[in-house]
């Protein structure tokens, strides 16, 4: 991975690793802690509100905003594996929030949008997104919340494994 030119990454001093303290200071461990937590806090909301998942509140939000997307371009936008993504689908089709249909001419097409009664649930599924999402960063300043929400979009776009919605 190429380096940036803008100076080398701050080490984690040698008596803090030897204390056990190294994840303290590892940001990819501390991203993935604040990704549980929020993570942790939106599923609570969907379930109690929606009774919906965290992958199928994904799925609902990418179609919401994308309809006739297939299901292999839900897995790749959303980056969770197809069996997940499948499973989510099959589900809100189950609950009747998301309609599936098979392209007459090739079997192998699908086309996924949402119900009248899933166009409900994307607005309040956005609404419940919000809402958890300005409990998270309430201790964050307004400049301090677009300053993160800056670096996470340029981490996201540099690797094509990891992509925004809004990236084609």
């Amino acid at each position: 991975m190429p380096r940036s030119t803008k100076g080398p990454i701050p080490k984690v001093p040698a008596n803090v690793k030897a204390r056990g303290r190294f994840l303290d200071h590892f940001l990819l461990y501390q991203l993935s802690v604040a990704a549980g937590k929020s993570g942790g806090l939106l599923t609570k909301a969907l379930d109690a509100e929606l009774k919906l998942s965290l992958a199928e509140w994904r799925v609902v939000l990418l179609v919401g905003e994308l309809p006739n997307l297939s299901n292999d371009a839900v897995a790749a936008r959303t980056t969770m594996d197809k069996a997940r993504v499948s499973r989510a689908i099959a589900r809100l089709v189950s609950m009747g929030i998301l309609n599936r249909e098979v392209d007459d001419s090739d079997r192998r097409l699908i086309s996924l949008s949402l119900t009248p009664r899933g166009r409900a649930i994307f607005q309040s599924s956005m609404d419940i997104g919000e809402q958890v999402e300005a409990r998270f960063l309430a201790p964050l300043s307004k400049s301090e919340r677009a300053m993160l929400f800056e670096m996470l979009i340029k981490l996201s776009a540099t690797s094509p494994e990891i992509g925004l919605v809004s990236q084609t």
